[in-house]
């Protein structure tokens, strides 16, 4: 029994770190499967939105999307207190935007991206969507919990444009804090 709950708990982390149904089915329907496995763990309701585009975000940016996701719940789950959380999805011209919205208790987002303690969050969550050229912001407000902006180029990165490509000087200005 002991074996079989390991290889059980092992066959669960590798299906977390790169999910199958990512590469077969589409991200919306990893984002679907992530969302039924953190409200069936934590009871917090999620409302997962759609977006006929989304279809068009696939390799790279899927799995950038897919790792937002799955890093935002999980903050949701150990920090936020929240009872319900909304993600949705609309679009620009060039990319994808996803919003993941809590009606959590807030935090200060300098002072935690400030720390820099070891632990990956946010900060892994910014390198993720640089990588694919697309921006980041955090709004995190007392009373009205936190808001997870992500925007996603449609093109991969190399296809881009030139003038499409963000200029970037340092990567100081990779998150965007909104009050």
């Amino acid at each position: 029994e002991l074996l079989a709950s390991s290889m059980e708990t092992v066959h669960a982390f590798a299906r977390e770190l790169r999910p199958a149904m990512l590469d077969h089915l589409g991200v919306h329907a990893a984002l679907r499967s992530l969302v039924a496995g953190f409200t069936h763990r934590t009871n917090i309701a999620v409302e997962l939105g759609t977006h006929p585009d989304l279809a068009r975000i696939d390799g790279q940016r899927g799995e950038v999307l897919f790792r937002i996701t799955q890093e935002a719940l999980s903050n949701v789950a150990k920090h936020a207190h929240a009872t319900k959380v909304k993600i949705e999805f609309s679009t620009t011209p060039t990319a994808l935007v996803m919003t993941l919205a809590d009606n959590g208790r807030a935090f200060a987002v300098e002072e935690k991206l400030a720390k820099r303690n070891g632990r990956l969050g946010l900060l892994g969550m910014q390198e993720r969507v640089r990588l694919v050229h697309g921006t980041f912001a955090i709004d995190s407000v007392p009373g009205r919990g936190t808001r997870i902006t992500t925007e996603i180029p449609f093109l991969p990165p190399a296809a881009l444009p030139l003038h499409l490509e963000p200029e970037r000087t340092s990567h100081e200005d990779d998150i965007c804090i909104a009050r």
